[in-house]
């Protein structure tokens, strides 16, 4: 547990200091905390950008980690300060205590994590896909040996890098450990600033809001190991809290450097998880509204502005639809679409076959019933959707109609608050095409979520302009107080190891546990590759030594694109 503890710690300072160097970074303005945590996640995002171009020339592991320590060093330098003139202008006793209560979460994800199971997926692909990236550059057709892994989730370059050096075997515990701690930190100073602000932001409310949510999720979802489902989770709160905040800042040179914050982590969503695209997408209509409309920056009179925002979000989508068609001959598998002439293509056939595994999976909740599309199958479906999730849904319709029913019996009193009713309107349609493609709670991300703060915020602000609200303060933090009792309690581990407590086991001794390297057999193609199998009755290949795949996803077809050279690539294609 101290050693997760301290590397959450450690890795929060290092991936800050890399964000402290972003030239538009609203944290040299405001000098306020929210804006340091958002050079945290900042930080993360250059991180993605430069591994996913690194990668594509080499193994991603100790030197890149190694690089990435020495430009947060320099940004912590260069913006000494700054720094500096932010800690001083902070109270001294005030700092400290709440320094103090900020490690707490760190404690309680840190010893969490020593007690939970991965996400299924983990034993499937998660693991040999870091696997893959640690021991060899970027290999054309990988794919065609298993075909999840071509998912691109570019979160696991960041994964190989820290797992390296004395994070080695143990990056399992801090991966996705470390964003879930950030971003609680992010909601308690959210809640933080209602206390002591004594003004209600909408971003404030909404990030305090989500504190039990995210308690809750943290507790019961996959947060060891580095399932890409957790980080939409968290950087679907982080994208709609921001978009708020740009509401919120009525500053125009602030707005500049919030839109491109936004735009740039919205990048960085994409890249993570394909299925996030629409709501990251959506997030960039505030920046286009507010843009035209408040601030009048129409393209052709602020040309140089809108190619700089278009050019830093081709920094992370250019380089991940290149690592796509490397990786599977298709720029954004798991969709068939736009198929390349490369020699390493998969056929389309399986192409289809994995999208369409991914949807039947979440259609009946992994297999448990079949899919009809009908009313009785919809019963099923939400017969075992989490009945927490399902609850907070039916209260946020009810909160809609009661919003909408306000606005037409007050029409002459009340206004929309326009930064809470855009992120409801972005919800709704990320909502139906998550229903539509993959309707599991794990790939929902915080939409639901989202959805139902956003509500609560413009049911407030209907109130407060309707003048039913004297006193917004007190009404927003028992706001708070009402979802937390509502959403507790949270599920966390409550064991303690004293074999654990200094150093967690390794990954690799987990997964020899899970399933010995004995288990594993041989098979060689035509082309006289060998390959490893997973025994009999599984389909997970764990820590097998690569290449592995399952006996479903074998075939004597597969070789080498350049023979005896594993590093050229892979192709089913004679």
């Amino acid at each position: 547990m101290v050693f997760t503890f301290a590397n959450i710690i450690l890795l929060a300072v290092v991936f800050t200091g890399i964000g402290l160097l972003w030239p538009w970074s609203v944290f040299k303005q405001d000098h306020r905390f929210e804006s340091l945590l958002l050079c945290f996640w900042i930080g993360w995002g250059l991180t993605i950008g430069f591994l996913q171009i690194w990668h594509l020339a080499f193994p991603v592991g100790l030197p890149a980690f190694m690089i990435l320590i020495g430009v947060s060093a320099f940004g912590w330098l260069h913006r000494r300060e700054l720094i500096i003139q932010t800690f001083c202008a902070w109270d001294r006793k005030k700092f400290y205590w709440l320094a103090g209560l900020s490690l707490i979460p760190a404690l309680m994800v840190a010893n969490h994590v020593l007690f939970t199971p991965p996400n299924s997926d983990y034993a499937l692909y998660h693991l040999q896909s870091v696997k893959w990236i640690s021991t060899y550059r970027i290999l054309p057709g990988l794919g065609n040996l298993y075909n999840p892994l071509a998912l691109n989730c570019s979160s696991f370059l960041y994964t190989a890098a820290i797992d390296s050096g004395w994070l080695e075997g143990r990056a399992y515990y801090v991966s996705t450990t470390l964003l879930a701690f950030v971003l609680i930190l992010q909601c308690a100073n959210g809640f933080y600033n209602l206390l002591t602000r004594g003004k209600v932001n909408n971003a404030d409310l909404f990030y305090a809001l989500m504190i039990p949510v995210v308690l809750l999720n943290v507790s019961t979802s996959s947060l060891v190991a580095y399932s890409p489902d957790m980080i939409v989770f968290i950087l679907h709160i982080v994208l709609a809290g921001e978009v708020l905040r740009l509401f919120d800042d009525q500053d125009q040179d602030r707005f500049y450097n919030r839109a491109t914050q936004i735009i740039f982590l919205t990048a960085t969503a994409i890249t993570v998880k394909l299925s996030l695209g629409v709501f990251g997408l959506l997030c960039l209509l505030p920046v286009l509204i507010l843009g035209l409309l408040r601030y009048q920056l129409w393209p052709w009179r602020r040309l140089r502005l809108w190619a700089g925002w278009l050019g830093l979000a081709s920094f992370l989508v250019i380089p991940w639809i290149v690592r796509n068609i490397l990786i599977s001959g298709y720029p954004l598998f798991p969709s068939s679409v736009l198929p390349m002439p490369v020699p390493w293509k998969m056929s389309v056939d399986i192409v289809i076959d994995a999208a369409l595994v991914i949807r039947k999976w979440a259609q009946t909740n992994n297999a448990a019933f079949h899919y009809t599309g009908d009313w009785f199958w919809f019963k099923q479906w939400w017969n075992v959707f989490p009945f927490y999730a399902r609850q907070a849904f039916v209260f946020t319709l009810g909160l809609f109609f009661l919003s909408q029913l306000f606005f037409v019996v007050l029409k002459k009193k009340v206004r929309w608050d326009q930064g809470a009713a855009l992120i409801s309107a972005i919800c709704v349609p990320s909502i139906v095409f998550w229903f539509l493609m993959a309707p599991s709670y794990r790939h929902s991300g915080a939409l639901l979520w989202i959805f139902l703060a956003a509500e609560i915020l413009v049911t407030f602000r209907l109130l407060i302009t309707a003048g039913w609200v004297t006193r917004p303060h007190l009404v927003a933090i028992s706001l708070v107080l009402v979802m937390a009792l509502w959403q507790s309690p949270n599920q966390f581990s409550n064991n303690l190891s004293m074999k654990l407590f200094w150093i967690p086991k390794t990954e690799q001794a987990l997964a020899e546990k899970a399933l010995p390297l004995s288990s594993y057999r041989q098979r060689v193609t035509d082309s006289g590759l060998v390959v490893i199998i997973s025994r009999e009755g599984t389909e997970e290949c764990w820590n097998a030594p690569l290449p592995c795949t399952t006996k479903l996803n074998f075939s004597r077809r597969l070789h080498t694109l350049i023979p005896g050279d594993l590093q050229s690539g892979l192709s089913r294609e004679k």
